[in-house]
């Protein structure tokens, strides 16, 4: 009988032991694959949790000033926090921004105001809950010019209910692959810009080299390139479509933008000094 119960001379007791690790095992790989609730710490969301994220409210461009992005409306301790991020802003000029009545169709007076927008970025605690937006809509986030010209609006976007503290989740694995909060901030942005159309790019530049020397876009598309030196003094310039970033030492950053509104190969280049000859070039292609 003993000799019917083996198996390649492993015991009935070791087999039932193997199924039985092999079912616990099944179970822990599958409970690990699922996504982790929110655990709060003291610096927020602890490795292998998720992250709670709003839906942004789209800034579209106004009277043509090139200037588009989106608005956060997070909630944060049960007040309101409002997000403002904008491509295209005039670099240094405070632009009042504001919560107005009614909608970019037909604008009211000002609802709540918020923080101006100063190099595309606005960040304001109002002392309201998000409940009470969903009160007073019809309701637009909208910026202006500048104080001087405050009757001229350069992007506005209607708020509607599901954007109003609105939640989607995302995983973050555990440990390795964490998203930082900075990471996740430059991430929304860039989800941000490519609702309102526009392709970012970032590059670095040093002594004697872009990060890339290549970058490929569509004929028509709106183009941001986001650069900043690493070493040296340097710019990013390409002449086919007269852009230029602003000259900059190490550390230091600025943007252009621009429509890829003709195809072609384009070289791109740094015009301080002899940087081009010395092989600080790269390519951009419109396809």
């Amino acid at each position: 009988m003993e000799k019917n119960l083996m198996w390649k001379g492993i015991g009935m007791p070791a087999i039932i032991g193997i199924v039985a690790l092999v079912i616990v095992v099944g179970i822990v790989l599958f409970a690990s694959r699922q996504p982790a609730d929110i655990v709060e710490g003291p610096h927020g969301e602890m490795p292998g949790t998720s992250r709670a994220v709003p839906a942004p409210v789209v800034l579209h461009e106004q009277n043509n000033s090139g200037e588009s992005g989106t608005a956060l409306l997070l909630e944060e301790n049960g007040k309101l926090k409002v997000m403002i991020s904008l491509t295209g802003a005039p670099a240094g000029v405070p632009q009042p921004a504001h919560i107005h009545t009614g909608t970019c169709a037909n604008l009211g007076g000002v609802d709540h105001p918020l923080t101006p927008v100063v190099d595309g970025k606005s960040d304001t605690a109002l002392n309201i809950p998000p409940s009470h937006l969903t009160e007073e809509l019809p309701l637009a986030v909208n910026v202006h010019k500048s104080a001087a010209e405050a009757g001229v609006y350069v992007a506005c976007g209607d708020i509607t209910p599901e954007l109003i503290g609105a939640k989607e989740r995302m995983v973050f694995p555990d440990g390795e692959g964490m998203m930082t909060e900075k990471e996740g901030d430059a991430m929304m942005e860039k989800a941000g810009a490519m609702m309102s159309g526009v392709k970012i790019f970032s590059l670095t530049g040093r002594n004697f080299a872009f990060s890339q020397t290549e970058i490929r876009v569509k004929k028509g598309d709106k183009v941001k390139i986001d650069f900043q030196s690493t070493e040296g003094f340097h710019d990013w310039t390409v002449d086919g479509f007269s852009a230029k970033t602003a000259q900059v030492n190490t550390g230091g950053k600025s943007s252009v933008e621009f429509v890829a509104d003709k195809a072609g190969t384009f070289e791109y280049y740094c015009s301080v000094g002899t940087h081009r000859a010395l092989g600080m070039v790269g390519k951009l292609v419109v396809e």
